[in-house]
């Protein structure tokens, strides 16, 4: 595991102005220091109707203990387990754990701080059970500072699919195993939560309705999907935050991590806050190939597979030094990373902005990043209730790896780096009643595009593409982007647009009333087109782009790290100095 880098942002001394983009970072972080409380009962639960009492009985301080493979269930009374909301005038917490990890017995545990192995660990852990569609752990609202460390958290559900909805064959299905409303300082460490081939589950973790301080850590969530129904490892929505993901691995087949949403069918108002100062360091976001089967193919699909991670509406987020891996064309096109305002879905409030995405790998995905600039559903007759498509402003994309999937495989699909897309500009007639402007305020820095095998047209079909609004022809009546800077990348291709432009025409062009290019502002592209370097593989032309650029045939080579070896664009080339593309943090 690769140590949190705190990120620092080097000023570009000879290029930087006043309006280049500069996200806000979390302004609050959560600490999961593991601390055992003191003074207090513990608990040692034997049976299910035990854990029950001992989860409404205890006060804050206490412990409780569960039995290291001994099953907790309250299949036998009808009921499930839930935690009430407790008085807790000096913020006690109450621990919730497998024994092992208490006592530090000889059980092979993991210790604080390290991801828990359930391969090894399942043997160490009580195990909390589902047996019908409803929740195995349910919080109440208004439930504060319980930790749950080193239990097992699934499903036994015999209830089957609605046969008039899947052909497939499944022993049954559970909404989700831990969810909760109105929560705060809630953490939950080591932990494994799951799902099987023959049970789905909708949601592992889900917390929404004002939570605040909802932490998961060193935990894996895996195995989650529903069919025909968008599924998450981690859900929340409609909450202040903050929020911290930390060494987790997360595996679902919808996204497998989502933050807004989920409120499209409630009257307004609805979801009326952001999700704010989020810091997701160190994961592992996956999907396994093995799925392949059930995702691709004739439709209905079994399950259906979207993206690595996405956001309909949060702010401040730090984003960092994760993996997500294998991200193929199912649901949608293979996007990993979604930055979407949904107000439609999420509430007028919504937003994407302050958003710092940095030093992460995205392993085999068709798609980098998707993005738009404002909510185009909104107002539509699906959403009328809508009335603010949002915006996204203040994104740092920097020094990322993107190694696309093959697109003639299974799954495959065009590769797409980066999409900026401006939805309904204010010189554009829209489909719903909104006008905004195009993607505002992004940096698109220090990021290396490898395709797959350059013998594919679908390989790195686009590397940066600029889409403009419908029914525009060349030139077009505005710019797809306003500030947008896109500095020292390593790219498969040579950026497009609608229209297909490509050099400074496509940057930059210049008629009688002003710049009407993808990058029309300020008055000149160039220090902010600067220091990429861009592979022309055959049948392409080589475009002319502003100085400081690199449009070249000679292929990449990588080191083992994904650093760029050849060719070598630095120095006086880079806005900072350093090799253009991905450099690996060390």
């Amino acid at each position: 595991m690769r140590e949190i880098l705190v990120v620092s942002f080097i000023l570009l001394s000879t290029l930087a102005t006043a309006s280049e983009p500069n996200p806000i970072l979390p302004q609050i972080t959560i600490d999961t220091t593991f601390t055992l409380p003191t003074g207090g009962q513990t608990w040692t639960p034997l049976t299910g109707a035990d854990l029950q009492n001992a989860l409404t009985n205890s006060a804050p301080g206490d412990i409780i203990l569960l039995t290291p493979g001994a099953v907790y269930s309250l299949q036998s009374l009808g009921r499930h387990f839930h935690y009430p909301q407790k008085a807790n005038p000096n913020n006690q917490w109450i621990y919730l754990a497998s024994s092992p990890y208490v006592t530090q017995t000889t059980c092979p545990v993991s210790p604080p701080g390290t991801r828990v192995n359930p391969a090894k660990e399942e043997v160490c852990m009580g195990q909390i059970v589902a047996y019908d569609v409803n929740t195995a752990l349910m919080l109440d609202p208004g439930a504060n500072y319980l930790r749950i460390v080193g239990v097992e958290i699934y499903t036994t559900s015999t209830h089957g699919e609605d046969p008039n909805h899947t052909p497939w064959p499944i022993n049954g299905w559970t909404y989700n195993l831990i969810t909760g409303q109105e929560l705060n300082n809630i953490t939950l460490d080591r932990v494994y939560i799951h799902g099987s081939d023959a049970e789905d589950i909708q949601e592992g973790f889900e917390t929404y309705d004002g939570s605040t301080y909802i932490a998961v850590v060193d935990s894996e969530i895996s195995d989650i999907h529903l069919y025909a129904v968008e599924s998450q490892a981690f859900l929340t929505y409609a909450s202040l935050g903050p929020f911290k993901l930390d060494n987790n691995r997360l595996s679902a087949s919808g996204e497998n991590l989502m933050f807004g949403g989920a409120g499209a069918h409630q009257p307004p108002p609805y979801n009326t806050q952001v999700p704010s100062d989020i810091t997701i360091t160190n994961n592992l976001l996956d999907h396994p190939l093995s799925w392949i089967q059930y995702t691709t193919g004739a439709k209905p699909y079994k399950w259906v597979l979207k993206n690595n991670a996405e956001c309909k509406s949060c702010q401040r987020v730090l984003f960092d030094q994760n993996t997500m891996q294998n991200n193929w064309q199912s649901g949608q096109g293979g996007a990993a990373v979604v930055l979407t305002p949904r107000t439609s879905q999420s509430g007028n409030t919504a937003v994407v902005d302050n958003i710092t995405f940095s030093n992460n790998i995205l392993q085999n995905v068709v798609s980098g990043f998707s993005t738009i600039s404002g909510d185009n559903a909104c107002g539509t007759p699906q959403y009328p209730d809508c009335t603010n498509p949002g915006e996204s402003k203040e994104v740092k994309i920097y020094n990322n790896l993107i190694t696309f999937w093959d697109p003639t495989l299974t799954g495959g699909s065009a590769n797409i780096g980066i999409g900026f897309a401006g939805g309904c500009p204010t010189w554009s007639t829209c489909s719903g009643p909104f006008n905004y402007d195009g993607t505002t305020d992004w940096v698109f820095q220090h990021n290396t595009m490898v395709a797959a095998n350059n013998n594919s047209p679908d390989d790195c079909k686009f590397s940066i593409y600029f889409s403009l609004p419908a029914n525009t022809r060349w030139p077009p009546k505005g710019s797809a982007t306003h500030n947008v800077w896109i500095l020292d990348n390593a790219l498969c291709r040579q950026p497009i647009g609608d229209d297909g432009a490509q050099g400074t025409k496509g940057l930059d062009n210049n008629s009688d009333d002003g710049l009407k290019g993808y990058m029309a502002d300020p008055s000149s592209v160039g220090p902010r087109f600067f220091g990429n370097i861009m592979f022309v593989p055959n049948g392409n032309t080589v475009q002319t782009w502003p100085a400081s650029n690199l449009a070249t045939t000679t292929a990449f080579t990588f080191d083992s790290y994904g650093d760029v070896l050849t060719p070598v664009w630095n120095g006086n080339n880079t806005s900072d100095g350093a090799q253009a593309g991905y450099n690996y943090p060390q």
